[in-house]
């Protein structure tokens, strides 16, 4: 029997051969379509937006669009910052002219001008692009007026001569002027004498103080003036704070709208110690929702005796204690910042970027 093995039969290999392409890189932010990469921006904090910037010009140029900050509002992820200027040559900073903050800009209405003591012009500091523009001027001229911002609109009162209209309100969705009711002599005369120094809103009112327990209010809504004391319809926790210049000793002076009259902040020895310490001079005073916020600057002392000066801050959380006085808890203090001697703070604002 002639048996015959079948052969194994040889597996056939095919050569591979590199034609494949490279595995596709993993997609980059710079690929990403505008306005989604817009959108991934405004999710966080802007503390990271000068780093960013240098990043590359694609970065540089989303983190100063106006689509950008449009897009923080609409997500709820604005911040609020304190925002405290350095004179410079392209910034008016005289004291004789008044500022308030509404969102993102500053308003800087009235001061001298030129020779002019007093001045109609109203400047707007944008805060997200660092820029200047021209607002309407005011209805008259005015100087060392007193100025808030309640429900959108800015208040400004005072700084004017007996015949000229003493308060204005400026629509800032409008960009238009209007006058407000003529108050009466007594408060026109408080207000030329400075035994009226401070100014404050809440609940739709206006609320303005001085040396006396009096207090001066504008009902917004029904647009008209009150003197004399009265009890306020807000809740008792709402504190209004006023007199934002300040010298040594510290002190500090908040409207009680359930009492209705002004008081005096306790608790405030130690950091008028610190003051006194760090050869403060004239600061600044601003609300932070329900802190306050003192800003000053350092003198030359022992600790500082070069050509620059410290800028120090405080935080105070306020309350109202059992008898009605208001006491204030120091949260901390600390330089903040150095400058060169001869700038000064002359204003100071909260501002949401």
């Amino acid at each position: 029997m002639n048996l015959q093995v079948p052969e194994k039969k040889k597996r056939k290999t095919k050569m591979k051969t590199d034609n494949s392409s490279p595995p596709p890189s993993p997609p980059s932010f710079s690929s990403l379509p505008d306005d989604m990469a817009v959108n991934c921006l405004a999710r966080i904090s802007r503390w990271y937006y000068p780093t960013l910037s240098t990043v590359s010009k694609m970065f540089r140029s989303l983190v100063s669009s106006t689509e950008l900050y449009a897009a923080r509002s609409h997500l709820g992820s604005t911040e609020i910052q304190l925002l405290v200027p350095i004179p410079a040559s392209n910034l008016p900073s005289l004291p004789s002219l008044t500022t308030v903050a509404v969102g993102a800009e500053i308003y800087a209405i009235g001061g001298p001008v030129g020779r002019a003591e007093s001045s109609s012009a109203v400047r707007v500091l944008d805060c997200l692009s660092d820029t200047w523009r021209d607002a309407p001027s005011m209805i008259v001229a005015r100087r060392y007026a007193l100025s808030c911002v309640c429900d959108g609109k800015i208040y400004v009162c005072g700084g004017v001569d007996e015949e000229e209209p003493w308060g204005e309100v400026f629509d800032t969705k409008t960009q238009t002027w209007g006058r407000l009711p003529d108050p009466g002599t007594e408060v026109r005369t408080s207000v030329r004498t400075f035994q009226v120094w401070g100014i404050s809103e809440g609940q739709g009112k206006i609320y303005i103080g001085g040396d006396s327990r009096e207090k001066i209010v504008y009902d917004t809504k029904q647009c008209k003036w009150e003197w004399g004391q009265g009890k306020g319809k807000v809740a008792s926790s709402e504190l209004f704070y006023t007199s934002p210049e300040f010298e040594f000793p510290l002190r500090c002076n908040v409207y009680d709208v359930e009492e209705g009259y002004w008081k005096p902040v306790k608790g405030l020895d130690s950091l008028s110690d610190t003051y006194r310490k760090s050869g403060g001079s004239l600061g600044q005073r601003v609300r932070c929702g329900e802190k306050l916020f003192v800003i000053w600057e350092g003198g030359h002392t022992r600790i500082n005796p070069c050509d620059m000066k410290k800028i120090w801050c405080a935080v105070i959380v306020l309350e109202k204690r059992h008898g009605g006085e208001i006491w204030g808890n120091v949260e901390c203090v600390d330089v903040v910042h150095s400058v060169p001697t001869e700038c000064r703070i002359l204003h100071c604002h909260v501002v949401l970027v």
